[in-house]
């Protein structure tokens, strides 16, 4: 279970992606987390997402987020496995998107060299 899940009810989180859905109809709320408490947190774990862009684009907003170095690698998880670079967040969302209308990202590093 990931930290969100932990903080907020069910109800609570099925009720805020509601609101955001419609709201914002072209975006999808995703929630990104560290997987374990070795990779370096993120200043914030919600973002609004637009429904095409892809999961590859959403590293590299991620990677900014958490100001990685180049000698890093970045590896997120989408219910346990890392999805394909060219998937578009609506793909992803109709597939692992969650019954909260959320959909969850878990991520970790790896150093590249060395």
């Amino acid at each position: 279970m990931t930290k969100f899940k932990e903080l907020h009810s069910f109800e609570k989180r099925l009720a805020e992606s509601q609101k955001i859905l419609e709201k914002y109809r072209s975006s999808a709320p995703v929630i990104v987390e560290p997987y374990s408490d070795q990779a370096p947190s993120i200043d914030r774990c919600k973002f609004l997402v637009p429904w095409d862009l892809t999961y590859g684009q959403l590293i590299y907003v991620v990677r900014k987020r958490i100001d990685l170095s180049r000698e890093k690698s970045l590896f997120m998880f989408c219910s346990g496995i890392v999805p394909m670079q060219n998937k578009t967040i609506i793909e992803l969302h109709r597939m692992y998107g969650e019954e909260d209308g959320f959909l969850y990202f878990t991520y970790t590093l790896e150093d590249t060299f060395g």
